[in-house]
């Protein structure tokens, strides 16, 4: 069973208070972000990145998962932010292996700040869209830290269409992965074209699950979808 989002948050929340003590400061000199009080961070931060957790495996990120890929799991959180929902999943499941990608610097300054503060092992932090990172990839294939099939989990809290958040998620991830993405209810019309696109990427069918945030009026869904394996 499942343990319960907010009792995650209690277990660990003197470095969840730390997080929010920093994101309030650093937010006075840069906009990190537009929720600023301490239980709007809570609430519409640290559990709205939590609820990704419904949508994964019981055995996620725990030492005792039997598969590598749920032991200690690549992931990378895409358009991070001010670290959301990467860190927070961090925080609680610490095996993962994870990778925080954002184009605007001064926000991946702060993520290095609150990454040391907190004292996160294997955590790497990437300065770019994922667009670009995938076309230098593509052309110059010898860089140090290659990133394209890498991954056992692809991140996102976006209000992207879901079939972009294909097209920009699916080249990081190994075959197998599955990209994960946080979402309102009834986006129908935003899933019709997405069939074709996961022809062309080998993604499988989505998965669904619906999410209730304490402190949150409306739930919400993760959408998981697997990339396929070759035959």
């Amino acid at each position: 069973m499942k343990t319960p989002i907010t009792e995650l948050y209690t277990q660990h929340q003197a470095e969840f208070d730390r997080y929010s003590e920093d994101l309030i400061s650093w937010n006075e000199r840069m906009n990190l972000t537009g929720i600023k009080t301490p239980e709007d961070i809570k609430v519409k931060h640290f559990l709205d990145s939590l609820s990704v957790l419904e949508a994964l495996p019981e055995d996620f990120a725990e030492p005792t998962a039997k598969e590598p890929s749920l032991a200690a799991p690549k992931v990378l959180d895409i358009g991070t932010g001010a670290g959301f929902p990467g860190i927070p999943l961090k925080i609680v499941r610490p095996n993962i292996q994870l990778t925080l990608m954002d184009a605007t610097r001064k926000k991946t300054e702060f993520l290095k700040h609150i990454v040391d503060i907190l004292a996160l092992k294997n955590v790497e932090i990437l300065w770019g869209r994922s667009e670009e990172v995938i076309r230098v990839e593509q052309y110059e294939p010898n860089q140090p830290v290659p990133h394209l099939k890498q991954y056992d989990y692809v991140l996102f809290r976006s209000v992207a269409e879901i079939s972009k958040l294909v097209e920009w998620g699916f080249p990081f991830l190994k075959e197998g992965g599955s990209l994960v993405a946080q979402k309102s209810m009834g986006i129908e019309e935003e899933m019709r074209p997405l069939k074709a696109v996961l022809q062309h990427w080998k993604g499988r069918e989505p998965n669904s699950t619906r999410v209730v945030i304490p402190g949150i009026e409306n739930a919400r869904q993760v959408i998981v979808i697997k990339k396929r394996k070759s035959i």
